[in-house]
């Protein structure tokens, strides 16, 4: 187990960069079925990290039957189902997730155009809004609390609720949650932010 310290990986990101590198994560959650998770991933974690890009081993990796995870030994990881039967397929909700987390970083990314862009003009008006939107902005990306995050792990996050059933087996229930110190109404918040102050230092 590894977590880097913000600080340090922002100058070895910084080296890598330096020297002509990108860093790209990959397989962030292979389950890829846990939507803050991958949410999170797409979004948060990008801006956090400073990382160029990220992408997952599979597309679609599924047994017997790609609608029940059970069908298999190992279970499914699908993030577009195939038509099959008499179902239509479509998008996952993990993959759901992922998109939004794409939307998070071009909000986020869009309003550090604008912050920059400010920061070299003459408006001294917009430069004020600018320094108070960098501000908010770093102040999100330092509340989050990585210390969960587990290396070689495929799953990143726990079940809200972990018990005993009857039977004196381990159980889970509630939500999948990432567990790195946002609720999951913050992310609406964090984007509603980033639109605020891009609209305010928006011509």
């Amino acid at each position: 187990k590894r977590v880097y310290p913000r600080k340090e990986w922002l100058r070895t990101v910084e080296k890598f960069h330096a020297d002509g590198k990108r860093i790209w994560f990959y397989n962030t959650d292979t389950t890829g079925y846990h939507v803050e998770t991958m949410r999170f991933a797409a979004g948060l974690y990008m801006l956090w990290s400073n990382a160029d890009g990220l992408l997952s081993w599979a597309y679609s990796s599924a047994d017997e039957e790609p609608y029940d995870d059970y069908s298999g030994p190992r279970g499914d990881t699908v993030f577009f189902y195939p038509p099959w039967g008499g179902r239509k397929g479509g998008p996952a909700l993990g993959w759901e997730g992922l998109r939004e987390g794409v939307d998070d970083y071009r909000y986020a990314r869009t309003l550090l155009n604008r912050i920059e862009a400010a920061e070299r003009g003459k408006d001294t008006g917009r430069q004020t809004v600018a320094k108070k939107a960098r501000r908010d902005l770093a102040q999100w990306l330092d509340k989050l609390d990585l210390s969960r995050l587990r290396t070689n792990r495929s799953m990143q996050g726990n079940w809200t609720n972990q018990t005993t059933s009857n039977d004196g087996r381990a159980a889970v229930s509630g939500s999948f949650t990432v567990g790195v110190g946002l609720s999951f109404n913050d992310y609406g918040r964090f984007r509603a932010m980033c639109a605020r102050y891009i609209i305010e230092l928006t011509d």
